[in-house]
């Protein structure tokens, strides 16, 4: 379900999105093998034109979608409701035009299907008696946020992470002339940096500097151009997103990216750290993984809201969730893209007090935040980019007093010029 609402998401955040969709054709073939036998020995011949008519993929998706896609009796129960209508259409309509006709009854049942029950029956069917016996969720207006825990979760604390590698001593993320063109356009232009273990990093810049595309090479998201990236010993060129979510590197969305389908709980419980066979039969949260989940739930304060889907969520309490999903990986390297954006001040201060945390824990994080006041309170380092390039690094005092940095956001940087100061007539 995950994969239907976000294939791009569920990927980064560690999921073997083409064994499992490989997995999930296997499944669904297999009864359409199965019934495709049976069937050729009931008609007693085989036609391709029968076999592949439009009405009768028409009617597999309708009964489907009649009962309610993603559940498990649905389908049955719209197969039920559809068969005598199947029956009606055959022994009422005869003639040259009678599969017209059936395309036209078919068509409009599919369009009021969408219209008036996108979910399908069985799944509006549950939430109406849910509503008649007043045993809905309870309204998340009336919910407030829980207080953030002061320890983060036990595995956190245990160091149930994937190990780190490399010197404690060496940094833990080094870019190495990172680059990315789209055209005659480059996004990114020979980025180096690093990160120290243990750092609250910061990666500024004005809009269109290339922030966000590096955050996108580093995860994966995109392919680099030229460069190197590497998590403590661990290259990460060529890796795909998951692999790199299995290496211990996590990351968040500047416009928050949670599968709406689902609910907060489901949510936590589908990044992973690993893939098995022997996963396919679990439930899908059970056990340890609703306990940890629960764990992260309560330590971002969304607890109360683990029933709800997270599409129904605010804004802010949708990077709260996608957040917490994130930790269930429990990173090595969390990136932070732009968590303060569109939220209120309160939430942004809860936030800033669960980075802390998480850093104090040991957990490395690289932010990237036009929030200067939170940038200049939170960071350890900082590192402003330019026209896809590293102007300056230094500590949040140093880079508030930076010449190059002011020139770039107050436009006067141009391409040519570097890090070092500027000259006197460029001052602002």
């Amino acid at each position: 379900m995950a994969i239907r609402d976000d294939e791009s998401k569920a990927d980064g955040v560690g999921l073997r999105t083409d064994r499992y969709k490989m997995f999930a054709f296997a499944a669904s073939a297999f009864p359409i093998g199965v019934a495709g036998g049976v069937h050729a020995y009931y008609i007693a011949f085989l036609e391709p034109s029968a076999m592949f008519d439009i009405v009768i993929a028409m009617q597999i998706v309708l009964a489907a979608h009649l009962g309610g896609v993603g559940t498990l009796w649905g389908p049955v129960l719209g197969a039920f409701l559809l068969e005598p209508l199947n029956q009606f259409t055959n022994q009422s309509l005869s003639g040259p035009d009678a599969g017209s006709w059936r395309l036209i009854i078919y068509g409009a049942l599919l369009a009021a299907i969408v219209l008036f029950f996108p979910k399908g029956l069985l799944t509006e069917g549950a939430s109406w008696l849910a509503r008649r016996r007043r045993s809905a969720p309870e309204a998340l207006a009336g919910v407030r946020l829980g207080p953030v825990d002061d320890e983060t979760p036990a595995p956190l604390r245990t160091s149930a992470r994937p190990a780190a590698t490399g010197s404690p001593e060496e940094p833990l993320l080094r870019v190495e002339g990172l680059s990315k063109a789209f055209g005659a356009v480059r996004a990114v232009d020979g980025c180096s940096f690093t990160v120290r273990r243990g750092s609250i990093t910061g990666l500024i810049g004005p809009n269109g500097s290339g922030k966000t595309t590096v955050f996108n090479l580093l995860d994966g998201s995109l392919a680099a151009d030229s460069g190197q990236v590497h998590l403590g010993a661990t290259a990460l060129g060529g890796m795909p997103r998951w692999g790199r979510a299995h290496a211990g590197l996590a990351r968040t969305f500047q416009a928050t990216r949670v599968f709406p389908q689902l609910t907060v709980l489901e949510n936590l419980a589908v990044p992973s750290r690993t893939f098995s066979a022997s996963q396919l039969s679990a439930s899908a949260v059970s056990g340890d993984t609703a306990a940890r989940a629960h764990e992260w739930l309560a330590f971002v304060g969304m607890d109360a809201y683990a029933g709800h889907p997270a599409g129904g969520l605010s804004y802010g309490q949708q990077k709260l969730v996608e957040l917490a999903q994130a930790l269930m990986l429990e990173p090595q390297l969390l990136l932070l893209d732009e968590p303060a954006a569109g939220i209120n001040p309160a939430l942004v201060d809860r936030l800033a007090e669960i980075v802390r945390k998480l850093n104090a824990a040991g957990t490395t994080v690289v932010i990237v935040e036009h929030n200067m006041p939170l940038v200049l309170s939170l960071c350890d380092d900082v590192h402003v980019l330019a026209q896809g390039r590293v102007i300056a690094s230094g500590s949040p005092g140093q880079i508030e007093r930076e010449q190059a940095v002011l020139d770039a956001y107050l436009g006067d940087h141009s391409a040519g010029s570097g890090p070092g100061p500027a000259t006197s007539g460029a001052s602002a």
